[in-house]
């Protein structure tokens, strides 16, 4: 582990990058607040020396949490314009088509530049749920987490389930509900049922004449046909006579 030192500098995307590196070092070491605060200060070099040293007065390092900490770099090393962009953006978050853990990570990360919302416990958990999927937060809204941890924590489970389900979904393409699949039994049994029986309305073209019953036909076969030409050319044959 080698984290960087801090210069300052007019380019608020390297402080933020500085801050981020710093976390991970800080996360996977499971360091106490205390000591983040310690080890970043301890890394503050030149003009940011000099920036912590004119804030420090009256801050009591011992208690101060590394959330606190942030927010005062940020202020510092951002200028207002990034800032009041930065801002309107995690106002604007909405989760939308972003996995649950990229939401997570960017609601996380813009909780730096809206510190009345970061501190605000109520206020972060209600802007957390308003900005998840339909589906989720009627979820979240029936739960009984009482902390932002717990808050996420659910979110990620509800994440899960709701996945699973959509891919369920896009497993039966042909999938319809009951009520549907019913009545389109129904349609095409009676469909079937229509081309076996003619209609009774259809018309006996046999009669030729309006208003007289239809006459029988009797039907001729090609014997009876062979067997009237017999008969006929008999008739007309004077050798049989």
């Amino acid at each position: 582990m080698n984290p960087s030192e801090f210069y300052s500098g007019t380019d608020p995307a390297i402080a933020e990058e500085w801050i981020k590196s710093l976390e991970v070092i800080y996360d996977y070491m499971q360091m106490t607040d205390r000591d983040r605060v310690h080890c970043a200060i301890f890394l503050l070099r030149n003009e940011a020396r000099h920036w912590w040293e004119g804030i420090k007065e009256g801050t009591n390092l011992e208690t101060l949490p590394w959330t606190d900490f942030k927010v005062q770099f940020f202020e510092k090393y951002f200028s207002k314009d990034v800032r009041a962009h930065k801002l309107k953006e995690f106002l604007e978050l909405r989760q939308g088509d972003l996995p649950m853990i990229e939401y997570i990570c960017r609601f996380e990360r813009g909780c730096l530049y809206a510190p009345f919302t970061a501190r605000d416990a109520e206020e972060k958990k209600n802007h957390f749920i308003r900005g998840l999927q339909p589906e989720i937060r009627r979820y979240i809204r029936m739960s009984d987490a009482l902390t932002f941890r717990q808050l996420v924590d659910k979110a990620l489970m509800a994440a899960q389930d709701e996945g699973e389900i959509q891919n369920k979904r896009r497993a039966t393409p042909n999938f319809q509900r009951p009520w549907k699949i019913k009545r389109t039994t129904l349609a095409t049994a009676h469909s079937e049922e229509r081309e076996r029986s003619p209609s009774a309305n259809q018309p006996d073209h046999r009669n030729r004449h309006q208003g007289q019953p239809a006459q029988n036909v009797e039907r001729v076969t090609p014997e009876d046909a062979y067997k009237e030409r017999e008969v006929a050319s008999d008739a007309i044959n004077p050798d049989t006579w």
